[in-house]
C-alpha cells in the first residue's frame, strides 16, 4: 500500500512557460507538471531550432553528475520504455535523444511513472498526471521550432 501512494500521481496539471533571452530575442518554452515529493517532469528547450526539445525528470533527490544512465519510463499499462539513457545532472536527469520517444506517448497517456536509480543505488519512482499534457507539449514544440514527435510530420516553423 505504501507503494500505491508513492506513485499515485498528482493532478494539479500542467503549466507553460515562455522566456525570451534579453540579448538575441530567441524564445524558448517549457511544460512542466509538479508530482509527488515536490518532483517534476518537463519538456523544454532552451535553443529554438530542429531537435532542441528534451524531457527532464527532477525527482527533488540528488541523482549523479555527469554520466548517463537507463530511466525506466511506464504510460498507463503499456510496456516499459528502458532502453534510452539520460543525462544525470545533479538532481536532474534529461533526456537529449531520441526525445519523441518519451514526448509521443505523453500526449496520449493518462499518467507515466518514471523510475531512476541514483548514484547511491536508491531507486527514484514518481508518477506524474499527464491530462492536458498535449496542448502544452505542442505549444513548446510550436515555439521551439521542433520536428513534431507524431507521425506524419513537423510543426515547427
Amino acid at each position: 500500500m505504501a507503494f500505491a501512494a508513492l506513485v499515485s500521481p498528482q493532478s494539479s496539471g500542467w503549466s507553460y512557460r515562455e522566456r525570451t533571452d534579453p540579448i538575441y530575442d530567441t524564445v524558448t518554452a517549457t511544460a512542466e507538471v509538479r508530482g509527488p515529493q515536490g518532483s517534476r517532469l518537463s519538456v523544454s528547450c532552451e535553443q529554438p531550432g530542429t531537435g532542441s526539445v528534451y524531457v527532464w525528470f527532477s525527482p527533488d533527490l540528488y541523482l549523479g553528475r555527469g554520466h548517463e544512465k537507463f530511466v525506466a519510463v511506464r504510460f498507463d499499462d503499456a510496456a516499459p520504455l528502458d532502453e534510452e539513457r539520460w543525462t544525470f545532472a545533479g538532481d536532474q536527469a534529461a533526456l537529449v535523444n531520441n526525445v519523441w520517444t518519451v514526448t509521443g506517448p505523453m500526449m496520449a497517456a493518462g499518467q507515466v511513472v518514471v523510475r531512476a536509480i541514483a548514484d547511491d543505488g536508491q531507486q527514484v519512482t514518481r508518477a506524474f498526471s499527464l491530462r492536458g499534457s498535449a496542448a502544452t507539449i505542442e505549444r513548446v514544440y510550436r515555439t521551439c521550432r521542433d520536428r513534431w514527435p507524431l507521425p506524419g510530420g513537423s510543426i515547427g516553423g
